[in-house]
């Protein structure tokens, strides 16, 4: 579970690769949301020839494909009622009906499901299945928004940037200052945000090297300009905010004498994080 964004198919996508069922069978991603209710269980569970008007062969449905590997189920919370009962069905026994058969199909798969409702909440008013909520409940992991974990920033721009090297076949080089920039900055958007600023940052760049702070946040956002610049030449808002938060680090390492453990308890954070933000941040015990 977690926010939009943060890369819960990411995480989905790292525990299949991890284990011996990469190697048996595939990773099976669905959009609960995006598979219209009608058509449902002939995505989930397939069909047979001739199953209804149009179906012209047999179709494997995810369930099948899943087989061996992992069936991972995006915004689980938006399948209707009436799938939520079938696909309990499935879980318990491993096994269904496609479309058009009477014979039952067997399916050994892993399921890992995400969401960023809160499912526990929705059990409890009716809109979703306790029973199913308890089968996949089984262990949960929380992702937290990016803005909880902006240690996590710098390996992350490193990464992208590597994907984003290997899909266009061209090296692509940043500067410490076009990273601090980065790191600097507040990802609403999480993980996908922060992509989408560095796809836009690589095709504005002429040289293939990002070495300058973007003068606008990359892709248009609802309700803001371009421009992170105000009128009246005012400072942008992320240089505000981690010159506040600089200053009170050091105002808080001196009341405790430079201890870092100390300070971090003061602050509420962890040692590791005070750390990464020093380091961030430039500052010096």
């Amino acid at each position: 579970s977690g926010e939009s964004g943060v890369g819960k198919e990411v995480v989905a996508q790292m525990i299949h690769n991890l284990d011996l069922r990469s190697k048996k069978g595939a990773f099976v991603a669905v959009n609960c949301a995006a598979v219209p209710e009608s058509m449902m269980e002939a995505e989930f569970f397939g069909y047979e020839k001739g199953a209804f008007t149009g179906s012209h062969r047999a179709h494997k449905g995810f369930v099948e494909r899943a087989d061996g590997g992992t069936l991972f189920l995006d915004e689980v919370g938006d399948l209707p009622a009436s799938m939520q009962a079938k696909l309990l069905r499935v879980l318990q026994e491993r096994c269904f009906f496609r479309l058009g058969s009477e014979r039952t199909t067997h399916s050994d798969f892993r399921i890992i499901a995400a969401t960023n409702r809160d499912l526990y909440a929705d059990m409890l008013a009716g809109k979703f299945r306790e029973d199913l909520f308890y089968r996949l409940a089984v262990i949960r992991i929380e992702i937290p928004p990016l803005r909880d974990r902006p240690e996590d920033i710098r390996w992350l721009t490193e990464l992208i940037l590597q994907q984003i090297t290997a899909e266009q076949g061209t090296p692509i080089a940043m500067s410490e200052v076009f990273l601090r920039d980065v790191m600097a900055r507040t990802w609403r958007g999480n993980v996908r945000e922060l992509r989408a600023y560095l796809e836009h940052a690589v095709v504005m760049s002429d040289s293939g090297i990002l070495d300058q702070p973007m003068t606008d946040r990359g892709p248009a956002q609802p309700g803001n300009g371009s421009a992170t610049t105000l009128p009246g030449a005012l400072p942008f808002l992320h240089a505000v905010v981690a010159e506040a938060e600089r200053g009170h680090i050091r105002k808080a390492l001196g009341h405790c004498d430079g201890s870092l453990g100390k300070t971090a308890d003061a602050l509420g954070i962890s040692r590791k994080t005070l750390w990464e933000k020093m380091k961030r941040l430039e500052i010096s015990t």
